[in-house]
């Protein structure tokens, strides 16, 4: 007999057990528990020591077997495989490695005892380095188990060859059993046998992970059974797929490596579990025939932006998920009322190299899609969001209770475009979620697009096209781009002007324009005035309103020298008038001219119309009473009346001036400072 007495050192071991005055008197024997003290071959005794109650522990008298009571390989500890043991209860802990790098003719065979044979514990690691082959270094007796918990890991490899047929780890079936999160990680340079069935054993709710982290020497997949990845297919770097054969990966796909399905001609990629995944920053090449199939049922969620080179199908009750991640594509997408990318966040579908007719099947509660036609080659990238068009800005120029309760968010990759787009909207009309409350179905609609902050008419009025469930408004030949809205165009709008300018055209002569937000009525009329001294105005011209075009203009062949001052009076068919800003021409050898700052006296940002009499650079300057500089800057201005916005909430509270330089020209006016509010 040997008494032996635990280490009495005042402490807890990792059982939370005190040893403090625990002796012992026994022969360490077979069917004690065991544990690591050390890293090392699993043949040397000072590798382990053992404990009859799991509480006293003595170093090992002999190295462990499948009699053991348990064998628990700690964190730090690398255990090695290289000559025949057979094993049971076994538990590799965080941070703990069991190698199996066995020698020709020896082998790790499991017993089924009670229990999980072999148990990978979180963080822990089975790690195959044997070059013999997965028969020849690895047997399982019938029943037995070796259980993968989730984030723990069976790795074939430390990036060089290993033995053949260790794809057996994860496609046979009853032995292995694999929790969602588990990770089977291919490490190895040699080509696994990929024509299978991997995780076969994992029901619908566990999702484990097949992992590359070394490329293989060879394509995968040139053999005549499809591939089945009951889990994530996860690589980190380039792997290529080849063979007739279909590739699915039920729970998605997620590479920082390329893959690629093209080159090897291989069959279609399919997802099809009821969750999944698309993600990392590698690109997806998809298969030439039948690129990547969303099976029905099945949603794909993006993890982080994506590119995909090849043609994407949805079928029955399928979504694509982007979130606030963005999908670009070069290929088509097919898809349908149920079957959609889902715009549910700031992301957005981009269409990559659109040269012809490209169809995006986009929507977010609803499907709203959109069909681009150009030829110039550019990305578009496309967004619905489920809004009325004041979610965007609150001065909507259409009727809201007759908007379609949709902006489709549509950005071009170069604005504006090397060619005019023709853009088809799609929305249902008996959707009540989809229309504002007096939406008149069937009646005449105008698409509306975001113009800095105004909504500005995009077309002609025009009946919507379609059927009810599918109405398909549309812009033609279209080339500058932002938020688009849709709404009922059942009579003239009221006028809302978005413009008023004057430019001088030459010593005799100026031009005035204007543009409105939408056409107008017939029976609207606007009478353009004109004064010399700012203060009294004479009328200049009278032009009626049109239904057609939103833009109006008026050249003043009387231009006197000095400063012209113009006006518009806007008449509504209604009878309501309104005024537009002042604008002003100088007609003079002075270049530039403050109109006026507003608001003044000002707490925080003020804005500055100019007049100047030519395009260029203006040396703005602000000083204070005495003449110091307190702010300076050089301005970009264009013939004409322009407004520039000032930020002054750094200036503390006071008078100062505002002057401007423009050749020989200097021009000031003053202006109080108010306390920042």
């Amino acid at each position: 007999m040997v008494e032996c007495r635990c280490r009495g050192s005042g402490t807890r071991d990792e059982f939370g057990l005190d040893d403090i005055n625990i002796a012992a008197t026994f022969t360490p024997s077979g069917t004690d528990h065991y544990r690591t003290i050390s890293s090392g071959n699993w043949n040397n005794i000072a590798v382990w020591e053992t404990s009859p109650d799991n509480i006293s522990w003595v170093p090992a008298l002999m190295p462990p077997t499948y009699l053991a009571n348990s064998i628990i390989i700690r964190n730090g500890h690398t255990v090695t495989l290289t000559s025949s043991v057979t094993a049971d209860q076994v538990e590799i802990q965080n941070g703990g490695i069991l190698e199996n790098n066995m020698a020709a003719f020896q082998a790790l065979s499991v017993f089924n005892g009670p229990g999980d044979d072999i148990l990978v514990k979180s963080g822990g690691i089975y790690l195959v380095t044997s070059n013999e082959t997965y028969t020849s270094n690895f047997s399982i007796n019938t029943g037995a188990v070796m259980h993968i918990e989730n984030g723990r890991t069976i790795q074939i490899g430390t990036s060089g060859s290993v033995g053949g047929q260790n794809n057996n780890y994860a496609i046979t079936t009853g032995s292995f059993l694999w929790d969602n999160g588990s990770i089977f990680n291919w490490n190895t340079t040699t080509t696994p046998g990929i024509q299978a069935t991997f995780f076969p054993d994992a029901g619908a709710a566990i999702v484990p992970i097949f992992r590359f982290t070394a490329i293989p020497d060879f394509s995968l997949g040139g053999g005549t059974t499809a591939t089945i990845v009951n889990g994530i297919l996860e690589t980190t770097v380039p792997i290529a797929f080849t063979g007739n054969t279909t590739k699915t990966f039920r729970n998605g796909i997620s590479n920082s490596g390329t893959i690629d399905g093209f080159t090897g001609n291989s069959q279609k990629f399919i997802i099809n579990g009821q969750s999944a995944i698309l993600g990392s920053t590698g690109l997806l090449m998809l298969p030439a025939t039948g690129g990547l199939e969303i099976a029905s049922n099945t949603t794909v969620a993006l993890t982080s932006d994506k590119a995909v080179k090849g043609d994407i199908s949805l079928l029955s009750n399928s979504s694509i998920e982007l979130g606030n991640f963005n999908l670009t594509d070069t290929g088509s997408i097919t898809g349908g009322s149920t079957n959609y990318i889902k715009t549910n966040g700031t992301g957005a579908l981009i269409l990559g190299n659109v040269a012809g007719l490209r169809n995006a099947p986009i929507g977010n509660s609803t499907y709203n899609p959109l069909t681009i036609t150009n030829t110039s080659g550019h990305n578009w990238s496309l967004r619905v969001e489920d809004a009325l068009p004041t979610v965007i800005n609150p001065t909507f120029s259409g009727n809201e209770q007759k908007a379609v309760k949709r902006v489709w968010h549509i950005t071009p990759s170069q604005t504006p475009t090397a060619t005019g787009a023709d853009i088809v909207f799609q929305y249902d009309e008996t959707d009540i979620n989809q229309i504002g409350p007096s939406f008149v179905p069937g009646a005449n609609v105008q698409v509306w697009r975001m113009e800095a902050t105004n909504w500005i008419a995009a077309s002609v009025t025009q009946p919507p096209g379609g059927v009810s469930t599918a109405r398909i408004p549309s812009i033609t030949n279209w080339s500058l781009y932002s938020p688009f809205a849709i709404s009922n165009f059942d009579s003239p709008l009221p006028i809302k002007l978005i413009s008023f300018t004057a430019a001088r055209v030459s010593s005799s002569r100026s031009l005035v324009t204007w543009e409105l937000a939408a056409c107008c009525a017939k029976e609207a009329s606007f009478e353009l005035e004109k004064s010399t001294d700012g203060r009294n105005y004479s009328l200049l011209s009278i032009l009626t309103g049109s239904e057609t075009s939103r833009q109006y203009s008026y050249t003043d062949s009387h231009l006197a020298a000095g400063t012209s001052y113009y006006r518009l009076k806007a008449t509504d068919a209604d009878g309501k008038i309104t005024y537009s800003r002042v604008a002003l021409v100088i007609n003079t050898s002075a270049d530039v001219l403050i109109t006026s700052l507003s608001p003044n006296p000002v707490s925080s940002r003020a804005t500055v119309a100019l007049s100047t009499t030519k395009s260029g650079t203006v040396l703005l300057r602000i000083t204070d009473m005495a003449g110091v500089v307190v702010k300076q800057w050089q301005q970009t201005v264009a013939a004409g009346t322009q407004l520039v916005s000032v930020d002054l909430s750094a200036l503390p509270a006071g008078m100062y001036q505002l002057v401007s330089n423009s050749g020989g020209t200097r021009a000031v006016t003053r202006f109080v400072k108010l306390c920042n509010n």
